[in-house]
């Protein structure tokens, strides 16, 4: 794609719903990602004090550490909740139960891949699962294409990754016929070594496309690299598993954003109570007998030299 069109026709242009959302979940990823990413953020969760320099706001910000009760409270719900494994009853098909054991066709169960879904939808408000296909050559039989090993598995979407969606409703119920998934694909440079590239994936109905980040740090341009069909045409198969209050079809609020705000509430606490120690503890000095005069002559006054 051309740097010439205007930012609603680039498939990089993110929905108003998009934008809301990152703002909004800004607190609750730095909160998981950590001490770093707190520091990383800066002003933005540590302000800067009136009249206080950068160098002593930059060592006040390196003294800072935080106390991540939001990032164990979110594993420990995890952990409760998925404690014991899923129990598939006798009326699920048994090419089900047998998918289950590598649902997203990675190596990971159906506990562990819906424990990590379960944790991003209590961070984010919501957490998305699409499933997919891997492409086939057309003509085959059942039998034939799981011989080659394909088969559906389920792929994680977490909705901070999905720039828009475009939703209809048919017959009362509503369904996506429309997503962009920005993606992050590690490729090789050079003769040993990778670099990161930033894709988006287009899914439509009956059809897909992927454009990758060919813009090499001038203005953004996308370039076209695959695109080829789907098998659903009815509707996109995307579950949205949203345990936040509902704000549009994809974004929701995050269900602890209270307890992420007093998370940052005691970090800037901490802040402020390891600055004053660090000034409490530096030693006061003292001195005595500190005068340049020589020790005969002190103590004498002024009258006394005259007489």
């Amino acid at each position: 794609m051309s740097n010439n069109v205007r930012d609603e026709d680039s498939v990089a242009y993110p929905s108003l719903s998009y934008l809301e959302h990152i703002k909004r979940t800004r607190l609750v990823s730095a909160l998981m990602d950590g001490t770093e990413a707190m520091k990383a953020a800066g002003q933005e969760f540590l302000p800067k004090e009136p009249e206080e320099s950068q160098e002593a706001y930059n060592n006040r910000l390196q003294r800072t550490y935080l106390l991540n009760a939001y990032r164990r409270t979110i594993l420990y719900l995890g952990g409760q909740v998925f404690a014991r494994p899923m129990i598939l009853q006798d009326d699920v098909p048994q090419e089900i139960k047998d998918l289950a054991e590598n649902i997203d066709n990675c190596g990971n169960n159906i506990d562990v891949f819906c424990k990590k879904v379960f944790q991003s939808g209590i961070v984010e408000g919501t957490s998305c699962i699409l499933v997919d296909y891997p492409p086939a050559p057309g003509g085959l039989t059942k039998e034939q294409e799981k011989k080659m090993g394909l088969r559906p598995y389920w792929v994680h979407v977490p909705v901070s990754s999905i720039l828009g969606g475009q939703v209809e409703v048919t017959g009362g119920k509503s369904i996506f016929t429309q997503i962009r998934i920005k993606e992050s694909v590690e490729k090789p440079k050079g003769k040993y070594g990778t670099q990161n590239v930033t894709r988006i994936r287009v899914i439509n109905l009956g059809t897909y496309q992927v454009y990758e980040d060919v813009s090499n740090g001038k203005e953004k341009e996308w370039k076209l690299i695959e695109s080829g069909k789907t098998t659903f045409t009815d509707e996109i198969p995307l579950a949205v598993f949203r345990p936040g209050e509902y704000l549009s079809p994809l974004t929701a609020r995050p269900p602890l954003e209270d307890l992420a705000a007093l998370n940052l509430a005691h970090y800037q606490s901490n802040s402020d109570q390891s600055n004053i120690l660090h000034h409490a503890r530096v030693p006061i000095l003292f001195g005595k007998m500190l005068s340049d005069d020589p020790p005969e002559d002190r103590g004498r006054s002024p009258e006394t030299d005259s007489q």
